[in-house]
């Protein structure tokens, strides 16, 4: 059941984004005549085909949905992480040694640079980082009941905020020491892990019993629609750098400021018009895919 669920609505949508962009890219953002750019030669077949054999994306424009990729992995490896979960949850502390071990590897494979277990967005390599993350996920989820209050929510987000500012200035100090790596701002550090920690966090403490709550509405609302704005949210980014919109903004939020308070008010912008456009053309699929439903009703068992 698992299976089948994640390839209908995980796997399928992915597919379909990723043929769309392998045919329509070079139509779409580079002006490129839709039968030339539909068109593709033989040496462009081998190369989504190479890459497929690689378990990454194989389309322009998708990168993104590396994400999905290394989500179907550890779906295919739940038949050995649930035994080991189930071990977890017996007793609390294995849980709690679970976690101080797992952060404490994380920690080491910072401060090598990512050279004790070479993680990756990619390929098998990213399935042991998944995993884990997978596993805090359960084990917050398990205890989500103990941090259901407002004050663990603005603890949270404001940790949020001050451990993505930490890394941000270990990133420029390593850059002032000429060590060019980024690995402490991936999401297989042990300040990534922490900061997705910390949104699970954030919205457990404000999920409350009351099913009709305001809250309770609005994150089922985001969540239900998350997954298709993450699908399409490249395609709405490439559509406003093609009309100009993009570069618009920046010049006006650096005219208006300069510096990184250019780049915070930028962002402060750019972020919720990239959602919001993300977020309307996600709903209206989903109104063409009900009111299909409606043209083609489903076959009933007599």
């Amino acid at each position: 059941k698992l299976l089948k669920r994640t390839a209908v609505h995980v796997l399928v949508p992915a597919l379909l984004l990723s043929i769309a962009m392998f045919y329509l890219s070079d139509w779409l953002f580079s002006g490129m005549a839709l039968a030339h750019s539909i068109g593709r030669s033989a040496d462009a077949y081998r190369e989504a085909l190479h890459k497929l054999m690689r378990w990454n994306t194989f389309a322009p424009n998708t990168g993104h949905l590396w994400y999905l990729f290394v989500h179907m992995l550890v779906i295919l490896l739940f038949p050995v992480l649930k035994p080991f979960v189930d071990y977890l949850d017996e007793k609390e502390k294995r849980q709690q040694l679970f976690v101080v071990l797992t952060f404490a590897l994380l920690v080491v494979n910072d401060l090598t640079y990512n050279e004790l277990f070479e993680f990756s967005l990619h390929s098998l390599r990213s399935a042991v980082p998944a995993s884990v993350e997978m596993i805090w996920g359960h084990i917050l989820y398990r205890h989500r009941r103990e941090r259901q209050s407002y004050r663990c929510a603005a603890v949270t987000f404001a940790a949020f905020l001050a451990l993505n500012g930490l890394r941000m200035l270990i990133r420029k100090w390593l850059l002032s020491r000429g060590v060019d790596n980024n690995q402490i701002m991936y999401w297989y550090s042990s300040i990534g892990i922490l900061c997705s920690a910390c949104i699970v966090l954030f919205c457990f403490s404000l999920i409350t019993d009351r099913e009709a709550s305001t809250a309770n509405r609005l994150i089922c609302f985001l969540a239900l629609n998350t997954f298709n704005v993450y699908l399409v949210h490249r395609v709405v980014i490439n559509m406003l750098v093609l009309h100009d919109v993009r570069d618009a903004i920046s010049t006006r939020c650096f005219a208006i400021s300069s510096g990184a308070a250019g780049e915070v008010l930028y962002s402060c912008l750019i972020v919720p018009l990239v959602f919001t456009i993300s977020l309307v053309l996600s709903l209206a699929l989903k109104l063409i895919g009900r009111a299909r439903s409606f043209v083609v009703p489903k076959k009933r068992n007599v």
